[in-house]
């Protein structure tokens, strides 16, 4: 179950819809910007493909 969604019954599509639009990772060595903050090295991704805008982040 997943944001009251039956993930047992996910085809591909579903998953890499889930992947793309619930999921991030953020490496443990931190392997970031060190120039931006960190707020700015999460946005990295929305500035790109314009998914979220900053207050819904």
């Amino acid at each position: 179950m997943f944001d009251n969604d039956v993930t047992a019954n996910y085809k591909v599509k579903d998953w890499v819809e889930m992947r793309k639009r619930h999921i991030s990772h953020l490496f443990q060595e931190l392997r970031l910007f060190p120039e931006l903050t960190a707020l700015e090295n999460v946005e990295i991704k929305n500035k790109i493909t314009g998914f979220k805008t900053r207050e819904q982040i």
